[in-house]
């Protein structure tokens, strides 16, 4: 890539198409994470609350299926979870 002590034409090409390529899988990528962190999840905080006591009420029938936690528990536990839209809610453990 050295002819007398200066780059050949034909060095720096290589560069310049090597820095090309790598911008363009740089841009790709971003949008790649761009598109998959918008379709992940939803932004909203409606979006958020559901997703996230769609869990909570998992690992409750799971407290209640296994005998961790009686009816009555449980029906105000999912209430709770039901009624906090959006806010932190925390649920008392005995």
């Amino acid at each position: 890539m050295m002819w007398d002590g200066n780059w050949s034409a034909n060095g720096w090409l290589a560069i310049l198409l090597t820095l090309l390529v790598l911008l363009w899988v740089g841009l790709a990528v971003m949008i790649v994470g761009l598109v998959r962190n918008s379709r992940a999840g939803s932004t909203s905080a409606s979006g958020v609350q559901q997703a996230s006591s769609g869990h909570a009420d998992e690992i409750l029938a799971e407290q209640f299926v296994r005998g961790e936690i009686d009816e009555a528990e449980f029906t105000r536990r999912r209430q709770s979870l039901h009624n906090t839209r959006g806010r932190c809610g925390h649920i008392d453990q005995k």
